[in-house]
């Protein structure tokens, strides 16, 4: 894929854009969404670079809901005290999941630069590119 250094330097931006939610955990997938709507008919690249961060960080809200859901069912079942046995993965869990994001966005930028379409783990394919 011939790929222009301008390309290169959006597809970047759209790997790297989630942190601009840094202020609303959790809705990661809100910013590379308008840096992919924006810039996806601008070319292939682009195109599949938006798609990749999208999906992956929509991934992760959806993976953050339904741990959250599991989380207050178990509370109800347990009449409250399951709470004090999920309080540590509580405040362990997002953490982790920030590291994840961090270290996958930042992979993913590379690889943006150099030209190339990264493959995000864990990432469900809930949107795919139009070309």
């Amino acid at each position: 894929m011939d790929v222009t250094q301008e390309e290169r330097n959006w597809g970047i931006g759209i790997q790297l854009s989630w942190i601009l939610s840094f202020w609303l955990p959790g809705f990661g997938f809100v910013f590379p969404l308008v840096f992919w709507l924006v810039k996806r008919g601008d070319s292939r690249f682009l195109d599949a670079q938006g798609c990749e961060a999208v999906n992956f960080h929509l991934s992760l809200f959806l993976y953050g809901l339904g741990l959250s859901l599991c989380i207050v069912l178990f509370s109800i079942v347990t009449l409250g005290m399951g709470i004090l046995i999920i309080l540590p993965f509580l405040i362990v869990v997002p953490i982790i999941g920030f590291l994840i994001a961090l270290v996958c966005s930042i992979r993913a930028a590379i690889v943006a630069n150099e030209g190339d379409i990264y493959a995000y783990p864990l990432s469900m394919r809930l949107i795919t590119p139009a070309y």
